[in-house]
């Protein structure tokens, strides 16, 4: 095989595992987008009754305590990869999660209680719609370019080297760089 399709191979693969190290919920995230974000909504989970009833019992509105108390979070800081859709559940035992696990759970929590509701998602963003509210906020992202830079952005500091270093080493990097300063120094002869 052609040495520069196995380091294309080798390099996909390297970054696949450097933003998916949790190889068991990037598998369970592959199958999540297959059936779309709506099969993760779960009226039935108890943990989902338990926090309904509370909100019912107690007159509070759910929208406003779940985005105001669950704390919003990367899926890198909560599951170490970069893109992970929670079900309601985790997201209730985490605490945290970022904008999908958020309108994944509030959407849960109204269905079980009777609320007519929506999930909306845009291209960086997925927030809940009640009553022409949008709870989580509309994201004005209008370009895949910038959808992609923000990606970009979101992924930490220390995996970036990971990457940049390894794509180096891969493609023989440190071998050029020997390459470079031997024709350095000849051509000082």
């Amino acid at each position: 095989m052609n040495t520069k399709i196995l380091k294309i191979v080798y390099s996909g693969i390297f970054i696949f595992f450097v933003l998916y190290p949790n190889i068991y919920l990037a598998g369970k995230q592959a199958v999540n987008e297959i059936r779309g974000m709506e099969s993760l909504i779960d009226p039935n989970d108890p943990e989902v009754i338990k926090l309904a009833e509370y909100f019912s019992s107690n007159n509070i509105n759910p929208e406003e305590y779940i985005y105001k108390n669950i704390e919003w979070a990367s899926d890198y800081d909560v599951y170490w990869n970069l893109e992970y859709w929670a079900s309601p559940e985790q997201t209730i035992q985490k605490g945290r999660g970022d904008c999908e696990d958020k309108a994944i759970l509030l959407k849960s929590v109204e269905e079980y209680l009777k609320i007519k509701s929506k999930i909306v998602i845009q291209k960086d963003h997925v927030y809940v719609l009640k009553d022409n509210i949008p709870y989580g906020g509309v994201s004005g992202t209008e370009s895949y370019i910038t959808v992609f830079w923000n990606l970009i952005k979101e992924i930490p500091l220390i995996r970036k080297i990971i990457i940049i270093f390894g794509l180096f080493i891969i493609w023989g990097g440190y071998e050029n760089l020997k390459q470079i300063k031997k024709r350095r120094s000849s051509s000082y002869l």
